[in-house]
């Protein structure tokens, strides 16, 4: 069970072959792995920024978790302009991204009513 500053990081399946096949294409597997574990630090710091905002509304906390929605974004613009990802990790990170912004407008909404 690994954490990285306090989120919950699952453990990565192999993403590479290490076969003696597979040994010319290790430079491409090695340049998407760190992609790959970011993501999925990400994904786990935009799932503890929801349940973050669950408890900020349903309980009278006072203040609003912006430490990690700082995190979240430092994350979503580590990326923005990165050239280096394949079609899928571009596909997934955009997920993010859009799932990032229909929370953020589900708290503003619910903050403002």
């Amino acid at each position: 069970m690994a954490t990285f500053k306090g989120i919950f990081v699952p453990p990565l399946p192999s993403l590479c072959d290490t076969s003696p096949a597979a040994i010319s294409a290790s430079k491409l597997c090695r340049s998407r792995q760190p992609f790959d574990e970011e993501f999925i630090i990400l994904d786990s710091a935009l799932a503890a920024l929801k349940i973050e905002h669950e408890v900020f509304f349903d309980n009278p906390i006072k203040r609003p978790p912006a430490d990690l929605k700082w995190k979240v974004l430092s994350l979503l613009r580590k990326f923005s302009d990165d050239s280096k990802m394949t079609f899928s990790q571009s596909y997934r990170y955009y997920l993010m991204v859009q799932r990032y912004a229909i929370y953020g407008d589900l708290w503003r909404i619910r903050e403002e009513g």
